[in-house]
């Protein structure tokens, strides 16, 4: 293991020892704990292979409703249209995209947040390769 690794993983470890000593046992808190600990979470701009299609999606944290995502997309997108059934919040990071949200343009530039409320149509109508997203979905809560 290389000098950079070991400090990250140290660094790792002790944000995730504050966050145990600031929260408490709260069982989110003990699930970020597991993911950093146990699967190093690598930095979200490293590795980012570029697909020649549409787009890659890597589940950075799936906890009871809530998943975190990394999406890198790809050289050659097709506008697909998304209704979805949960809430979702999504951040632009790198690269550039239009999009049409609920029948309206938007062109994003890294920075650029969106919140799409469950059931708001919207499409990538274009995006530059290997633009770059987080996205966090809130799914209904099961009863």
């Amino acid at each position: 293991m290389d000098a950079g690794a070991l400090a990250r993983q140290r660094t790792q470890r002790l944000r995730a020892s504050d966050l145990i000593f600031r929260y408490g046992g709260d069982e989110f808190i003990a699930a970020c704990v597991r993911l950093l600990v146990m699967k190093p979470m690598h930095n979200l701009f490293d590795k980012v292979d570029i697909p020649t299609g549409g787009e890659r999606v890597d589940t950075l944290l799936s906890h009871r409703n809530l998943v975190i995502e990394r999406i890198v997309s790809g050289t050659d997108i097709q506008p697909k249209d998304y209704v979805q059934p949960q809430d979702e919040w999504v951040i632009l990071l790198r690269g550039g995209a239009d999009m049409d949200i609920a029948g309206k343009p938007a062109t994003l530039v890294p920075g650029d947040p969106v919140f799409l409320p469950a059931g708001t149509p919207h499409r990538v109508e274009r995006c530059e390769p290997g633009t770059l997203w987080l996205a966090v979905h809130l799914f209904p809560e099961k009863p």
